[in-house]
């Protein structure tokens, strides 16, 4: 989100991250039943031993294909939700994100309080603004 903020585009870099987030937007649906339209339920898929599995066949699913339709369009809503929430947020502090850019590219490295020590400056500058 970040390169797309600042550069206009996402970099092969960005599919480990895409990757990752879908992941855990496939587990919230499927094994946590975090979906208002699903419901409660898990849509947990049966592994077998590999010498038991038909060729081509990782695991054994006890859903219908309209479900797993319906799971994919779950975890495709939660991962753009996200997407443009997470957006707002950074565009919102762009300042802050430049500003750890810069820092990043001189260090490499930062610790976590100089992490937060940059984002809690912000926040305070923001909270005087207000008031």
């Amino acid at each position: 989100m970040a390169e797309e903020l600042i550069f206009n585009e996402v970099s092969s870099g960005a599919r480990d991250d895409l990757q990752r987030a879908t992941d855990i937007a496939r587990v919230m649906v499927k094994e946590y039943g975090m979906s208002e339209k699903l419901g409660l339920v898990t849509f947990e898929e049966h592994h077998q031993a590999p010498f038991l599995l038909n060729p081509g066949y990782a695991t054994d699913r006890a859903y219908s294909d309209a479900t797993a339709y319906q799971i994919d369009l779950e975890v495709k809503n939660i991962i753009d939700t996200t997407y443009h929430h997470v957006r707002a947020i950074l565009a919102k502090r762009i300042a802050t994100l430049k500003e750890l850019a810069l820092l990043l590219l001189e260090k490499e490295v930062l610790g976590s309080d100089e992490f937060e020590s940059i984002v809690r400056k912000e926040e305070t500058e923001v909270r005087s603004q207000i008031n």
